[in-house]
């Protein structure tokens, strides 16, 4: 028979490579496929969801935690947290919007759909060209390097920061890192946080203007394509 201790483990692993929350019925598939369970028990699910809620419920040290109703996720693990002052308060907003509007997904899926957002921009365009970005309920012509601009966005979409928005990160997960680099080479001045900071700022105003399906349309000197904000559950 399986242990409690094996399910736990085996939740851990899938979880961490998945790097998003999911439901206990694809965490113990997942378990199975990648053989990090061995049970031929046909009640494993409704044994992996017990054992998870348990867990959390008696465990002051539990790894887990319940995102909502059969919906799992790792806790951050100390050694991976950074200061609150990781973001400023335009993007931890922006960070905070989003949060809401895709409510699947982790912090370090937004943050991976931020940065490659922001290079898609850079992409299309010229240094000292602007790109427009086009949704079902707006439309915005911007340059990709023009930090200032960017800001205003915010600025002008938001009002004070609520004491309650957390802006801790996960370290390994700050975002696309050979994407940030590229942005980095036409934006030397600004560091990684900056340009985390302003790509959570871009993919929170196309969230704002796109339409019903997602989906909104970059276009530039160098090309265009229509691409989608933020899938549910994407990693």
């Amino acid at each position: 028979m399986t242990s409690r201790a094996e399910f736990l483990i085996a939740a851990e692993g899938v979880l961490r490579k998945a790097g998003r929350p999911m439901h206990y019925t694809a965490i113990t598939r997942a378990a199975i496929k990648l053989e990090l369970l061995q049970t031929e028990s046909v009640n494993a699910e409704i044994t992996m969801s017990s054992t998870l809620s348990a867990d959390i419920s008696v465990n002051p040290s539990t790894k887990f935690q319940r995102e909502r109703a059969g919906v799992y996720s790792l806790r951050a693990r100390s050694g991976d947290i950074l200061s609150s002052d990781f973001l400023d308060t335009d993007a931890a907003q922006a960070l905070e919007d989003l949060r809401k509007a895709f409510p699947t997904n982790t912090d370090a899926a937004i943050i991976r759909r931020a940065t490659y957002f922001y290079g898609r921009l850079f992409e299309l365009s010229r240094k000292g060209e602007t790109t427009c970005l086009e949704g079902g309920r707006g439309k915005l012509e911007i340059d990709p390097r023009d930090c200032d601009k960017i800001r205003s966005l915010a600025q002008a979409h938001h009002g004070v920061l609520p004491a309650s928005c957390s802006t801790s990160m996960s370290a390994p997960f700050l975002g696309n890192d050979q994407v940030v680099l590229k942005i980095k080479q036409e934006l030397s001045h600004l560091d990684w946080k900056e340009i985390v900071s302003l790509a959570l700022i871009l993919l929170n105003y196309a969230s704002a203007i796109c339409a019903s399906q997602g989906r909104v349309r970059i276009a530039g000197s160098r090309g265009a394509t229509t691409i989608l904000v933020m899938s549910e559950m994407s990693a």
